[in-house]
């Protein structure tokens, strides 16, 4: 299971990890949805595969619709 930090759904894509990694020892790095879903090569991607955390198997469309700044995905080795 891997969840990983994006700013695909951040209109201001790019600012708040700039502002974060400016204030931060740690720094940190968001993905794409095919970088964070490279993790995956090799592994049987789980359905629905890649998808914001909210998406993943959600138990309602209230919940799917939920904001999100993770991609998230579960695999099993083949």
């Amino acid at each position: 299971m891997i969840s990983h930090p994006t700013d695909d759904f951040n209109p201001n894509r790019g600012e708040s990890m700039k502002v974060y990694n400016e204030r931060s020892v740690e720094q940190a790095v968001v993905r794409d949805q095919a970088a964070t879903a490279r993790f995956f090569d090799g592994l049987d991607l789980l359905d629905p595969g890649v998808v914001p955390v909210a998406g993943w198997r959600p138990d309602s469309d209230a919940t799917a619709a939920r904001p999100s700044s993770m991609w998230c995905g579960v695999a099993r080795k083949p």
